[in-house]
Protein backbone atom coordinates (compact mmCIF):
# COMPACT_ATOMS: atom_id res chain seq x y z
CA UNK A 1 0.00 0.00 0.00
CA UNK A 2 3.25 2.54 1.17
CA UNK A 3 4.40 1.87 -2.60
CA UNK A 4 1.12 2.58 -4.11
CA UNK A 5 0.81 5.72 -1.90
CA UNK A 6 4.84 7.12 -3.13
CA UNK A 7 3.94 5.71 -6.82
CA UNK A 8 1.00 7.84 -6.67
CA UNK A 9 2.39 11.03 -5.44
CA UNK A 10 5.78 10.59 -7.40
CA UNK A 11 3.09 10.98 -10.31
CA UNK A 12 1.65 13.71 -9.27
CA UNK A 13 4.92 15.69 -9.08
CA UNK A 14 6.23 14.72 -12.35
CA UNK A 15 2.81 16.09 -14.37
CA UNK A 16 3.06 19.44 -12.58
CA UNK A 17 6.90 19.75 -13.60
CA UNK A 18 7.96 22.74 -15.06
CA UNK A 19 7.71 22.64 -19.14
CA UNK A 20 10.31 25.28 -20.15
CA UNK A 21 12.99 26.94 -18.69
CA UNK A 22 14.33 29.29 -21.36
CA UNK A 23 12.70 32.15 -23.57
CA UNK A 24 11.93 30.71 -27.36
CA UNK A 25 11.54 32.55 -30.28
CA UNK A 26 10.16 31.56 -33.78
CA UNK A 27 9.69 33.27 -36.99
CA UNK A 28 6.13 31.92 -38.54
CA UNK A 29 5.33 31.71 -42.17
CA UNK A 30 3.76 35.00 -43.54
CA UNK A 31 3.09 37.07 -46.85
CA UNK A 32 5.87 39.33 -48.57
CA UNK A 33 5.51 42.37 -46.77
CA UNK A 34 4.10 40.63 -42.83
CA UNK A 35 6.29 39.16 -40.25
CA UNK A 36 4.57 37.05 -38.25
CA UNK A 37 6.24 35.76 -34.84
CA UNK A 38 5.80 33.91 -31.79
CA UNK A 39 7.66 34.21 -28.50
CA UNK A 40 7.31 31.75 -25.49
CA UNK A 41 8.35 33.26 -22.16
CA UNK A 42 9.14 30.75 -19.22
CA UNK A 43 8.52 32.16 -15.67
CA UNK A 44 6.91 35.21 -16.24
CA UNK A 45 3.21 36.45 -15.49
CA UNK A 46 1.50 39.89 -17.42
CA UNK A 47 0.63 42.75 -15.07
CA UNK A 48 -1.95 43.89 -16.52
CA UNK A 49 -2.58 47.77 -15.59
CA UNK A 50 -5.58 51.02 -16.04
CA UNK A 51 -4.98 54.40 -16.38
CA UNK A 52 -7.23 56.89 -15.77
CA UNK A 53 -8.94 56.79 -19.15
CA UNK A 54 -9.82 53.21 -18.97
CA UNK A 55 -6.79 52.12 -21.31
CA UNK A 56 -5.13 48.95 -20.35
CA UNK A 57 -0.96 48.32 -20.55
CA UNK A 58 0.49 44.85 -20.47
CA UNK A 59 4.12 44.27 -18.67
CA UNK A 60 5.81 41.17 -18.37
CA UNK A 61 6.83 40.32 -14.93
CA UNK A 62 8.47 37.15 -13.28
CA UNK A 63 5.96 34.70 -12.21
CA UNK A 64 5.24 30.75 -12.67
CA UNK A 65 3.39 31.21 -16.03
CA UNK A 66 4.35 30.23 -19.23
CA UNK A 67 3.70 33.43 -21.77
CA UNK A 68 2.85 32.87 -25.34
CA UNK A 69 3.16 35.92 -27.67
CA UNK A 70 1.88 36.14 -31.11
CA UNK A 71 2.93 39.05 -33.24
CA UNK A 72 1.80 40.39 -36.76
CA UNK A 73 3.34 43.15 -38.32
CA UNK A 74 3.21 45.08 -41.60
CA UNK A 75 6.00 46.53 -42.96
CA UNK A 76 5.44 50.29 -43.33
CA UNK A 77 6.01 51.78 -47.08
CA UNK A 78 8.96 53.68 -47.75
CA UNK A 79 8.33 57.47 -47.04
CA UNK A 80 5.13 56.67 -45.54
CA UNK A 81 4.49 58.21 -41.77
CA UNK A 82 2.19 56.83 -39.32
CA UNK A 83 1.55 53.46 -42.06
CA UNK A 84 2.88 51.05 -38.90
CA UNK A 85 0.29 48.51 -37.92
CA UNK A 86 0.58 45.22 -35.43
CA UNK A 87 -1.40 43.18 -33.60
CA UNK A 88 -0.52 40.97 -30.42
CA UNK A 89 -2.38 38.06 -28.95
CA UNK A 90 -1.34 37.17 -25.13
CA UNK A 91 -2.16 33.90 -23.84
CA UNK A 92 -0.66 33.11 -20.00
CA UNK A 93 -1.19 29.63 -18.85
CA UNK A 94 0.87 27.12 -16.23
CA UNK A 95 4.03 26.19 -17.28
CA UNK A 96 3.25 22.58 -17.57
CA UNK A 97 2.80 19.50 -20.16
CA UNK A 98 -0.87 20.37 -21.07
CA UNK A 99 -4.10 20.05 -23.07
CA UNK A 100 -6.17 22.81 -22.79
CA UNK A 101 -9.11 23.71 -25.07
CA UNK A 102 -12.78 26.39 -24.58
CA UNK A 103 -13.99 24.13 -21.56
CA UNK A 104 -10.65 24.27 -19.53
CA UNK A 105 -10.10 27.86 -20.57
CA UNK A 106 -10.21 29.38 -17.23
CA UNK A 107 -6.78 29.08 -16.11
CA UNK A 108 -5.74 30.90 -19.25
CA UNK A 109 -5.74 34.95 -19.90
CA UNK A 110 -5.63 36.01 -23.37
CA UNK A 111 -5.37 39.77 -24.21
CA UNK A 112 -5.61 41.42 -27.81
CA UNK A 113 -3.65 44.43 -28.44
CA UNK A 114 -3.74 46.24 -31.71
CA UNK A 115 -1.11 48.70 -32.44
CA UNK A 116 -1.67 51.54 -35.61
CA UNK A 117 -2.76 55.08 -36.48
CA UNK A 118 -6.46 54.39 -36.05
CA UNK A 119 -9.35 55.98 -35.27
CA UNK A 120 -10.65 53.68 -32.22
CA UNK A 121 -9.65 50.26 -30.62
CA UNK A 122 -6.36 50.60 -30.17
CA UNK A 123 -4.30 49.27 -26.80
CA UNK A 124 -5.34 45.85 -25.16
CA UNK A 125 -8.20 44.07 -24.52
CA UNK A 126 -9.32 40.85 -22.43
CA UNK A 127 -10.95 38.49 -25.28
CA UNK A 128 -12.08 35.18 -25.66
CA UNK A 129 -11.82 33.14 -28.12
CA UNK A 130 -14.95 30.91 -29.68
CA UNK A 131 -12.64 27.92 -30.34
CA UNK A 132 -9.42 26.99 -29.03
CA UNK A 133 -7.29 23.98 -28.51
CA UNK A 134 -3.68 24.11 -27.30
CA UNK A 135 -1.55 21.26 -26.67
CA UNK A 136 1.96 21.66 -25.18
CA UNK A 137 4.54 19.28 -24.43
CA UNK A 138 8.08 18.99 -24.00
CA UNK A 139 9.15 19.16 -27.60
CA UNK A 140 5.73 21.04 -29.49
CA UNK A 141 3.06 23.50 -29.49
CA UNK A 142 -0.13 23.28 -31.03
CA UNK A 143 -2.32 26.11 -31.57
CA UNK A 144 -5.44 26.21 -32.94
CA UNK A 145 -7.84 29.08 -32.17
CA UNK A 146 -10.64 31.27 -34.10
CA UNK A 147 -11.56 34.43 -32.94
CA UNK A 148 -14.96 36.06 -33.55
CA UNK A 149 -14.40 39.53 -31.53
CA UNK A 150 -17.46 41.74 -32.20
CA UNK A 151 -16.71 45.33 -32.75
CA UNK A 152 -12.75 44.87 -32.17
CA UNK A 153 -11.11 45.11 -36.15
CA UNK A 154 -8.55 42.88 -36.72
CA UNK A 155 -6.79 41.20 -39.51
CA UNK A 156 -5.39 37.96 -37.40
CA UNK A 157 -8.80 36.19 -37.02
CA UNK A 158 -6.92 32.43 -36.78
CA UNK A 159 -4.24 30.80 -35.68
CA UNK A 160 -3.49 26.96 -36.89
CA UNK A 161 0.16 26.31 -35.59
CA UNK A 162 2.27 23.22 -34.77
CA UNK A 163 5.53 24.55 -33.55
CA UNK A 164 8.28 22.58 -32.72
CA UNK A 165 10.30 23.40 -29.84
CA UNK A 166 13.36 21.93 -29.69
CA UNK A 167 16.58 24.58 -29.42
Amino acid sequence: MFFILCLIGFNSCVSSKVLLKKPIERSLPSDENTSYKLTITPNASLLVRTDNFNSNDIILQQGQNLILKFEYQTESPKNVADANYREVLYIEMPNQAQEIDLARLNKTSIWFARFCFCKDYVGFFKVTPEKFELLLSKNQLHIKSEFEWHKLPRIVNKINQNINLKP
